[in-house]
């Protein structure tokens, strides 16, 4: 009997903890309306669940029927089902009455003991995604493993639909497998690898930045941000994979003829002269600086010809990791030189010492070391990289001022600091 009793409790508390919220529109695109606002729940057991005299935490609905999930299936509950089927094509349940405040606030289930069974708490700022508040996409759990009650464990669905609502995309995937990926929120593999600013002469008009995700991660650029001679406070609900690239420019159909179409920057921004970008992750934190000078270490392009990043694991913002590209694209006579959206033609390697930063007062210290290497700067390391002479990554340490080298076998490398200043790179042995 003791057996019998202890095998109900454990499954009790299987069924008490089962249901995951998985996903959640709270704002959609609409206005004046909430037509479009849904829940998602996910069974993550190996048993049916009826949620039978359950209630909805967030509006008011209560299970006054058998409602069943299966195994490993998912259930969505809607504020309006035929709005929801002209949008997405499903066919969803009903809640009673209410909405789902845009402010933020807890939704969930309780049981019919009002024991509250599964809940999350979001809301419409940092670190909660300010995109999902009528912008376009709903809220996706990344990963069905991970604690929902952590905002970090949440992002922007990549389920793009073909509906456009008020200039925003709807997105989302309600009642299937969720499209998006855990973030943290201090990327720094994101790189400014192309520019063109000195327009052709067929197009006075046509300039454009290419960004390059050089990590092993996906991104999700939508809260990333431009500044200095462009301004893009906010880029677009866009995932990028690791050695993926993206384009923005003066205009979306600018390189249409050459089969390309990029994010259109607006006619307020235009590059003059000896141009500045910075490049922002969602943390705040300068992933990249580039101010272009016109003098000798920067490559000086003609009309129509695009600067690349030749090693984006070097100093970006150094003129002697930057060349003219030599890829020549020619459409009906239109011609121009660049590698918009696919690999640059420039490749230089990290072995280029000569070529490492020194303006950071950085020092690191013992070397050559068997274990240990502490950093001294005055600055706040962000992010330590280790890479052998052929440029090979072999270690990353974020926030470290004393990083441990046990592991890594002996010889010469270089470890690459970043800062909230700037980059620097330096040698050093393991013994």
């Amino acid at each position: 009997m003791r057996v019998f009793i202890t095998l109900i409790f454990v499954l009790m508390i299987a069924h008490l903890n089962a249901q995951i919220l998985t996903e959640i529109m709270y704002n959609p695109p609409e206005s004046n309306a909430d037509s479009l606002e849904y829940l998602e729940f996910y069974n993550n057991t190996d048993q049916e669940i009826n949620l039978l005299g359950y209630s909805l935490i967030g509006v008011s609905h209560t299970f006054s029927q058998n409602t069943i999930i299966e195994p490993g299936a998912y259930y969505v509950i809607c504020k309006d089902s035929v709005a929801m089927s002209i949008a997405f094509g499903v066919n969803v349940n009903e809640w009673g009455s209410g909405a789902l405040s845009n402010e933020g606030e807890e939704v969930g289930l309780i049981n019919e003991n009002e024991e509250v069974v599964h809940s999350v708490k979001y809301d419409d700022t940092s670190p909660w995604s300010e995109l999902a508040d009528g912008g376009g996409p709903s809220l996706e759990l990344c990963d069905l493993e991970s604690d929902p009650s952590d905002p970090n464990n949440w992002n922007l669905s990549q389920s793009h639909t073909s509906e456009i609502i008020n200039n925003r995309r709807l997105t989302g995937s309600p009642g299937v497998q969720n499209n998006t990926v855990c973030q943290l929120r201090d990327y720094m593999s994101l790189a400014i690898s192309e520019i063109l600013f000195e327009q052709p002469l067929w197009n006075t008009e046509l300039q454009y930045i290419e960004l390059y995700n050089y990590g092993d991660e996906p991104i999700n650029i939508s809260e990333w941000s431009l500044s200095g001679s462009i301004t893009l406070p906010f880029l677009p609900n866009i995932q990028l994979d690791p050695g993926a690239y993206y384009l923005v420019g003066s205009e979306p159909l600018g390189l249409f003829n050459f089969g390309i179409i990029m994010l259109g920057w607006g006619s307020e921004n235009q590059i003059f002269g000896q141009p500045l970008f910075m490049l922002e992750n969602p943390n705040g934190t300068v992933v990249t600086a580039i101010d272009y000078e016109d003098n000798g270490a920067w490559p000086i392009p003609d009309r129509g010809v695009a600067i690349e990043l030749c090693d984006p694991s070097m100093d970006h913002s150094k003129g002697s990791n930057w060349a003219l590209s030599s890829n020549i694209l020619s459409v009906a006579g239109d011609e121009l030189s660049g590698t918009p959206g696919t690999e640059n033609t420039c490749n230089v390697t990290i072995s280029r010492v000569g070529d490492l930063d020194q303006r950071l007062d950085l020092s690191i210290y013992p070397n050559p070391s068997n274990a240990f290497v502490n950093i001294v700067t005055d600055e706040k390391i962000l992010l330590t990289e280790i890479f052998s002479l052929d440029g090979k990554k072999q270690a990353v340490y974020s926030r470290a001022a004393e990083i441990n080298i046990s592991s890594i076998e002996r010889g010469t490398y270089i470890i690459r600091v970043h800062t909230a200043i700037g980059i620097a790179s330096r040698l050093f042995v393991k013994l």
